[in-house]
C-alpha cells in the first residue's frame, strides 16, 4: 500500500482526539489507560503515515498525539525511538501551518526535557531549523523557541555558543513580548544562563545597560494582579495606599535567606508602640542563621501574595538576584539610576518594583547599595527594611575597605532611624554586624551606641537581659568592650 493511497480510519482518529481529550483528566487511572493506548496507536504500523497526508487536520491529529506521548513518556523512550520520532517532526519546524510549527517545536522539547543529550545525532540541522523560527510571528511558536534555546543551555552550550550573542538579542527582545507565557519564556533564560558564571559575564556583559531595565520593568506588578490585590476591597479608589498594602514580594533565592515576615507596623500591644519592636530572644535569632534551607517552606506565610504560582515577576527578580552574584559592584553602575528612577516615581508599582529590584541585589552587590541607597533615599527604602535587614548585615561583616563599609553603616543607621521597629526582630544580627568592625569614625560609634541603647529603653530591662543572656559569648565580649554593655 503506497502513502499517497494510504487513508486514515476515521475511528482511529476519533479515538486519538478523544486520547487527547481524556489526557487532561485528573484522574491517574485514566492518564495511564489514555498513556498506554497512545503508545500502542505509536507501534502502530500505520501510524507515522498520519504525516504523509494532505489533510492538515490529520497531521495537526497525529503530532498531537505524538507530543502527547513524549510529554508523558520521554524518559523511557529509546535512542532508536528518539531518532525516528525527531526525523518526523523536523521537517514540521517549516510547515507553513503555525499550529504544526509549534507542535513539532514542542515536541522535541518535551524529549530535551528529560533526555537533554539524546539529540546529539541530529544537533546540526535541528539547530538550523530551529534558528529559523527566530522571525516567525505565531505566538506558541515564538514561546516554544525560547523554552527550546534554554533548554539547549544545559548540555549543547558549545554548540550554540558562537551564536550566544545573537541568542541574547533575541531574548531580550522576547523578555519584552506582549505575550506574557513568551516573556516568561525568555526571562528563564537568564537564569539558565547564570549556571555558567564565565560565559554569562562574556556575553552578557555588554548588554547588561540594555537588559537591567528590562528586568526591573518585568517586576511591575500587571494589571491583573492589581485586580487579584484590589479584589477583596469593594472600593478603596480613594483611600490611600499603606505601606503594607504595596509591600514588596520579595524574590528569595535559597542561598539568600531574606525574611520578610516583619511588617513595618506592629500591634499597640506589643512592647514596640514607641519605636524598637519586641525582639525574638538571642538564640532564636541566631538559629535563623542556620536555617536557610528552610525559608522556602515558609515563604509566603507571612504576607498576603495573591498567587504562589510561578511568573514573570519572580522570574525577573530570580534573575536580577543570580545576575547580581555574578557581576557584583559592575551591575550596580547600570542598576542604581533604574533604581533612582524608580524609588523617586510617583506611581507606586513603578515604586514597588525598584523595591523588589533592591531586594533581589540584597547579597550580590551589598556596600555601595547600602551605603548610596542608605544616604541618599533612607526615607524611601526604610519601610521595607525588615525585607533585607538580615543579609544586608551578614554581608557587612565581609566588606573590607575601611571607606565602603563606613558608607554602608552610614546608610543602614539613617534608615534604622526612620524604622527602628524593621530591625527589631533581628537586631543580633545588626549587633553580630557593628562588632565585627572595630575602627569605626567616632561619629559613626556614637549612631551606633545611640541604636544599641535607645533599642535597650524600648525592650525594657527584663527583656534586654534575657536577650543579653543569650547572645554568643564572643559576641557579648565585643560588644561589652567597644559599647559598655
Amino acid at each position: 500500500m503506497s502513502d499517497t493511497n494510504w487513508q486514515p480510519s476515521s475511528q482511529e482518529l476519533n479515538q486519538i482526539v478523544s486520547l487527547l481529550q481524556y489526557s487532561q483528566s485528573p484522574d491517574n487511572h485514566m492518564q495511564q489507560q489514555v498513556q498506554q493506548r497512545l503508545d500502542q496507536l505509536n507501534a502502530h504500523p500505520e501510524f507515522c503515515l498520519n504525516f504523509c497526508q494532505q489533510d492538515a487536520n490529520v497531521v495537526e491529529g497525529t503530532l498531537g498525539a505524538l507530543q502527547k506521548i513524549c510529554e508523558d513518556s520521554a524518559d523511557r523512550l529509546s535512542q532508536d525511538e528518539i531518532n525516528l520520532i525527531i526525523a518526523k517532526v523536523l521537517p514540521f519546524f517549516n510547515s507553513s501551518l503555525a499550529r504544526l510549527r509549534a507542535l513539532s517545536v514542542s515536541t522535541v522539547n518535551c524529549i530535551l526535557l528529560v533526555q537533554n543529550e539524546s539529540i546529539n545525532s541530529v544537533i546540526d540541522p535541528f539547530l538550523e531549523c530551529l534558528f529559523r523560527l527566530a522571525n516567525d510571528q505565531d505566538q506558541e511558536v515564538q514561546k516554544q523557541l525560547c523554552r527550546s534555546l534554554t533548554l539547549l543551555l544545559e548540555s549543547y552550550l558549545d554548540k550554540i555558543a558562537p551564536q550566544l550573542p545573537n541568542i541574547a538579542e533575541f531574548m531580550l527582545l522576547r523578555t519584552q513580548d506582549t505575550n506574557d507565557e513568551t516573556a516568561l519564556e525568555a526571562c528563564e533564560f537568564w537564569l539558565a544562563f547564570a549556571e555558567n558564571p564565565q560565559m554569562c559575564k562574556e556575553v552578557l556583559g555588554p548588554i547588561l545597560p540594555k537588559l537591567l531595565p528590562v528586568l526591573v520593568k518585568c517586576m511591575k506588578y500587571t494589571e491583573t494582579d492589581i485586580i487579584l490585590l484590589k479584589g477583596d476591597v469593594e472600593d478603596d479608589s480613594n483611600v490611600p495606599d499603606r505601606v503594607q498594602d504595596i509591600k514588596p514580594r520579595f524574590h528569595r533565592a535559597k542561598t539568600q535567606g531574606v525574611v520578610g515576615s516583619s511588617s513595618a507596623h506592629t500591634s499597640p500591644n506589643d512592647l514596640n508602640e514607641a519605636g524598637f519592636g519586641m525582639p525574638n530572644t538571642a538564640q532564636q535569632q541566631q538559629q535563623r542563621q542556620d536555617s536557610d534551607d528552610d525559608d522556602d517552606e515558609e515563604e509566603g506565610a507571612g504576607d498576603d501574595e495573591t498567587t504562589t504560582e510561578w511568573n514573570l515577576r519572580k522570574c525577573a527578580a530570580a534573575s536580577l538576584d543570580v545576575l547580581s552574584g555574578i557581576f557584583t559592584d559592575t551591575l550596580l553602575v547600570h542598576l542604581l539610576p533604574i533604581l533612582n528612577e524608580s524609588l523617586f516615581s510617583d506611581q507606586w508599582e513603578v515604586k514597588e518594583s525598584g523595591i523588589l529590584a533592591l531586594g533581589a541585589i540584597a547579597e550580590g552587590c551589598m556596600t555601595i547599595t547600602l551605603g548610596r541607597f542608605g544616604l541618599n533615599c533612607s526615607a524611601e527604602v526604610s519601610p521595607f527594611l525588615a525585607d533585607f535587614i538580615r543579609p544586608w548585615c551578614m554581608s557587612l561583616r565581609n566588606v573590607r575597605d575601611n571607606e565602603e563599609k563606613e558608607s554602608a553603616f552610614r546608610g543602614i543607621c539613617l534608615m534604622v532611624n526612620c524604622n527602628p521597629q524593621g530591625v527589631a526582630n533581628f537586631f543580633i544580627f545588626l549587633c553580630d554586624a557593628i562588632a565585627s568592625w572595630q575602627t569605626p569614625s567616632e561619629q559613626l560609634r556614637f549612631m551606633f551606641g545611640r541604636i544599641i541603647y535607645a533599642f535597650k529603653a524600648q525592650v525594657g530591662q527584663e527583656n534586654w537581659s534575657n536577650f543579653v543572656a543569650q547572645i554568643p559569648p564572643a559576641l557579648k565580649q565585643r560588644l561589652g568592650m567597644q559599647y559598655q554593655l
